[in-house]
């Protein structure tokens, strides 16, 4: 009990402490960044609104749209509120007719626009990127903010692979670079909206490496890392493929920690959950208090819209959206390796049964059937976006990929076992020698 009143505590104050930093970050000055989002324009004018890095390939797609919808949220000066409802609002520039991608361009383009402006709370969403977004604006234009993206990416990328050499767990490397191919990596650096997942994803892995020690001797450190993780995952996220930052560090922390892999699971489970869906609460809260307005109405009619299995008024069904979903992934080498991991994870099995961890594999299984649930739920969200919700997929791709690794791991363990029992024999065999009479020789 003293343990789940410490989590809920950290999570009280993950929620406060994420409407003070919003509040500070809306302080920042429209004048100060208005220039950088003007400059930002003739990337969406030459782009439109959804681009596709290879023409046909819908997993190349950029989402221009909500990049956009970002930046007119981060410029938006609203007079008539003061910092504090501004920061639960979310204010931005509405264009009637337009999406936000147009409507950026016919504010902040040089040309003078007849359109009537109008403003649009989004407030149900934290908007916790605008802690990052505002800031960069301030030097930097959208272009020159994708470049820091990408480097960003790719520096955690080169220290993940440098802590798992560090860990003798190089071969880890190998389902993190599967991975990384699955979610498209240069879409992701390419849009605002796919790195907040992918950044979280990839820090809460660091962490977990850097702190293995201390996390083995305190499981409690452990859920309450997952459960930080849950909230920054609301925090940060517009609903891409927010399930990555639960599975992916979660697969990681049941391969290196091999302790009570179960209830370790579950208690992940749980914590990030409870972190997820608490920060959101918390959102509505602070908003509906601030505000004086219900914010739970507007949530609640969310909910039902994209929990629903209707999309422009026409039904579908879960193998309807599952098609959709899977016709958005075109990566055929993918689909051979998963294939010769499934098939060298049987063999292992069959001829190392023993020595096979056969506990991890299946919860690795388990994890892979997450994101199948996640799409079963999200209904609406999942077919109507399924250019990018297929990232969830991801998942499964990480999961096979560190079981057929557990299975080099194991029997890497048994060939070493083999060498020192030989080792143990000839050094026994020397010792007998060395007691000998050689004097007959």
């Amino acid at each position: 009990m003293k343990a789940i009143g410490k989590l809920l505590a950290a999570e009280v104050i993950m929620i406060c402490l994420g409407f003070v930093l919003l509040v500070f970050s809306y302080l920042i000055p429209k004048d100060a960044i208005e220039n950088h989002v003007r400059e930002s324009v003739k990337v969406f004018e030459e782009e439109g609104t959804y681009p596709q890095l290879v023409a046909g390939f819908v997993e190349s797609q950029l989402d221009n749209w909500t990049d956009a919808l970002m930046l007119l949220t981060a410029v938006y000066q609203d007079s008539e509120n003061n910092v504090l409802r501004q920061a639960v609002l979310n204010k931005r520039s509405v264009i009637e007719g337009k999406n936000p991608a147009e409507t950026l361009v016919s504010v902040y383009s040089q040309e003078e626009t007849r359109d009537v402006i109008k403003s649009y709370s989004y407030g149900r969403y934290w908007h916790g990127y605008l802690l990052f977004l505002k800031p960069l604006l301030v030097f930097l234009n959208y272009g020159e903010i994708r470049y820091v993206n990408m480097t960003v990416q790719l520096g955690f990328m080169f220290y993940l692979i440098y802590l798992f050499v560090k860990h003798n767990k190089a071969y880890y490397g190998i389902p993190f670079l599967f991975y990384v191919l699955s979610i498209n990596y240069v879409a992701s650096a390419m849009s605002l909206q796919f790195s907040s997942i992918l950044l979280l994803t990839m820090l809460s892995m660091v962490v977990l490496l850097l702190n293995k020690e201390h996390y083995l001797e305190n499981t409690y450190l452990v859920v309450l890392h997952f459960l930080i993780v849950g909230c920054l995952t609301s925090y940060f996220d517009l609903l891409t493929y927010p399930l990555h930052t639960l599975a992916i560090p979660m697969i990681l922390w049941l391969a290196i920690s091999g302790k009570q892999r179960y209830k370790t699971a579950i208690k992940l489970v749980i914590s990030w959950g409870n972190g997820y869906g608490g920060m959101w609460i918390g959102k509505w809260i602070w908003g509906s208090a601030v505000t004086g307005t219900n914010l739970f109405g507007d949530v609640l009619r969310q909910a039902k819209l994209r929990t629903g299995y209707t999309a422009s008024e026409r039904s579908f069904t879960y193998i309807d959206m599952m098609k959709r979903i899977f016709r958005a992934i075109n990566h055929p080498i993918l689909f051979m390796v998963l294939v010769a991991a499934l098939l060298y994870i049987l063999f292992c099995i069959l001829r190392h049964s023993v020595e096979v961890d056969k506990g991890f594999m299946l919860l690795c299984f388990v994890i892979a059937v997450m994101p199948f649930c996640w799409y079963a739920i999200m209904g609406n969200h999942s077919y109507w976006h399924f250019w990018f919700t297929y990232r969830e997929l991801s998942i499964p791709v990480f999961a096979v990929m560190m079981a057929a690794v557990s299975c080099l791991d194991c029997v890497k363990k048994r060939h070493m076992k083999a060498v020192g029992i030989k080792n143990e024999q000839n050094q026994i065999i020397e010792e007998r020698c060395d007691q000998c009479d050689h004097s007959d020789l």
